[in-house]
């Protein structure tokens, strides 16, 4: 199943910060930009079918930088990892395989994110081989990069 998610510009994981309270007991806060982000992502997918089988995951990011500094590409899959919890995935810990990409990442991108899950393998990598007719389909054409040629795929 793919999911497309426009306009939202991923954010990467950050580490939270901690904070001993009464007790000597240690507690966790996330980082504000990061919970707002998985926030917004559960929001941009109201119907979602969630999942408790293992899955393989595919990412493909278009990320605007004029905000903010580059990310990398690794911290971008584990906050939208974290974010499919509760909505395509129980808990992350089915996921047995991921593999994520960059698109474009700059002060003119576009925003926004592919999601690729699947209870089986994937045999090619991806967005670059999506097939030409699912991204006309989903209107996608404009997300691709500029020198791929979606009749080289088949």
């Amino acid at each position: 199943m793919i999911y497309v998610v426009r306009d939202l510009n991923p954010e990467p994981w950050a580490a939270a910060s901690f904070a001993r309270v009464r007790g000597g007991k240690t507690v966790a806060f996330k980082d504000a930009k990061s919970k707002a982000y998985q926030m917004a992502l559960k929001d941009c997918l109201p119907d979602a079918k969630m999942t408790t089988k293992a899955v393989h995951l595919r990412f493909a990011f278009w990320r605007n930088t004029a905000d903010g500094k580059p990310a990398d590409v690794t911290n971008l899959q584990k906050s939208t990892e974290d974010a499919l919890q509760g909505v395509l995935l129980k808990n992350d810990s089915q996921v047995s395989a991921v593999s994520s990409c960059i698109v474009e990442q700059s002060p003119t991108a576009p925003s926004g994110i592919l999601i690729e899950i699947s209870e089986t393998p994937f045999d090619r990598w991806w967005p670059a081989h999506l097939p030409a007719a699912v991204s006309r389909e989903l209107d996608l054409d404009h997300l691709r990069r500029a020198d791929y040629d979606p009749e080289d795929v088949f």
